[in-house]
C-alpha cells in the first residue's frame, strides 16, 4: 500500500494564496474614473496624457533627473517640429496638441518625457427597455433608452451623457446618473413621455472632450418595412403535342399483269392457227388450251395410224 503524502505545510499555503491575490490585483486593475484626474499616477516618463486634457505635470519625471517641477517649460516633439509652451506645469492644457512623443526642451536631452495619445470612445450603442438595438434606428415608440459605451481613457476621466431633442434642446437628466465611468458601463434614461422626433445622444469625457461620439434615435413613425418582393411564379411550360407521324403510305404493288388467253377460234372463222414445229421445246408462253389442243391433234394422228 503506498505511503501517504503529507499536505503541504500551511506556511505554504499562505505564500501561495496570498502571491495570486497579489498577481490578480497587478493583472487586472480597476479601470474605472468617477472623476477626471488631476495628475498621472505614474510619473516614470514617459507619461501618457490624452489630446484636450488638463493637468497637473509637475511632478513628473525629467530623463536626465529631478522632475518638470513649476516652472515655464517648452514640449518639443521627438519626430517632427511641433513645440508647446507649458507657462504653468501644475495647469498644462493640451487642447490641440497632436499626438505622439514629446521631450522636455530644458532638460538637455531627447528622449521623451509626455506621450501625447489621441482619446477615442470605441463604441456607442442605443437599446430599447426590451434589449432591441435602435441606434441611428426609427421606431414608432420606446419606453426607456439604455445607452452602452466604450472607451480607451477610461483611467484618466469618465463619459458624460447628454440627449438633445427634436428642438436641440437638452433633456433635463439627472448628472449623476448620467455618466458612464467603466468601458462598457451603460445607463437607462426614461422616453415613455417624451414627443415624436429624433434624439440625439452624446457621450464625452467630462475633463477630455476629445473623446467623445454621438448617436440618435427617431420617435414617432413606424419603421417602413422592407417590401418582399413576391416571386413571380414560373409558368407551367405547355407540353407541345407530339405530331403523330403520318404513315407514309406504302406502295401499293403493281399486280402482275394476267396472262391473256389466246381466245379459242370459233367454229366457222377460216383462219387456222400454225402448228409448232414439233422439235420446238413448249415455252412458257403457250397456254394450257393450246396445249391440249396440240395433245388432241396428235392423239387423232397416231389413232388413225393404227
Amino acid at each position: 500500500m503506498p505511503a501517504k503524502r503529507d499536505p503541504l505545510p500551511r506556511q505554504v499555503l499562505l505564500i501561495t494564496t496570498t502571491l495570486l491575490i497579489v498577481i490578480g490585483g497587478i493583472a487586472s486593475p480597476a479601470m474605472a474614473a468617477s472623476e477626471p484626474r488631476s495628475e498621472p499616477s505614474n510619473t516614470l516618463p514617459p507619461v501618457t496624457v490624452y489630446v484636450s486634457e488638463t493637468l497637473d505635470i509637475s511632478d513628473v519625471q525629467l530623463t536626465a533627473g529631478d522632475d518638470i517641477d513649476e516652472d515655464p517649460i517648452t514640449l518639443r516633439q521627438v519626430d517632427g517640429n511641433d513645440s508647446i509652451a507649458i507657462e504653468d506645469p501644475t495647469n498644462a492644457n493640451f487642447t490641440g496638441v497632436d499626438p505622439g512623443l514629446y521631450y522636455v526642451g530644458e532638460d538637455g536631452d531627447e528622449r521623451p518625457e509626455i506621450r501625447v495619445v489621441e482619446p477615442r470612445v470605441t463604441s456607442l450603442l442605443l437599446r430599447e427597455g426590451r434589449g432591441q438595438d435602435v441606434t441611428n434606428q426609427t421606431v414608432r415608440s420606446i419606453t426607456a433608452l439604455i445607452v452602452r459605451a466604450e472607451y480607451d481613457f477610461v483611467n484618466a476621466d469618465r463619459l458624460d451623457v447628454t440627449i438633445r431633442g427634436p428642438d436641440g434642446e437638452p433633456l433635463d437628466l439627472n448628472p449623476q446618473s448620467a455618466r458612464i465611468t467603466r468601458s462598457g458601463g451603460r445607463i437607462s434614461v426614461y422616453m415613455a413621455d417624451r414627443s415624436p422626433g429624433t434624439y440625439t445622444v452624446t457621450v464625452q469625457g467630462s475633463d477630455i472632450p476629445a473623446g467623445q461620439r454621438s448617436a440618435t434615435v427617431t420617435i414617432g413613425s413606424e419603421p417602413t418595412p422592407t417590401a418582399t418582393a413576391t416571386p413571380t411564379a414560373t409558368p407551367t411550360a405547355t407540353a407541345t403535342a407530339t405530331a403523330t407521324p403520318t404513315a407514309t403510305p406504302t406502295g401499293t404493288p403493281t399486280p402482275e399483269p394476267t396472262p391473256t388467253a389466246t381466245p379459242t377460234p370459233t367454229a366457222g372463222t377460216s383462219s387456222t392457227p400454225t402448228p409448232s414445229t414439233p422439235t420446238e421445246a413448249l415455252g412458257n408462253g403457250f397456254s394450257v388450251e393450246f396445249t391440249i389442243i396440240v395433245l388432241v391433234i396428235l392423239m387423232l394422228g397416231i389413232i388413225k395410224r393404227k
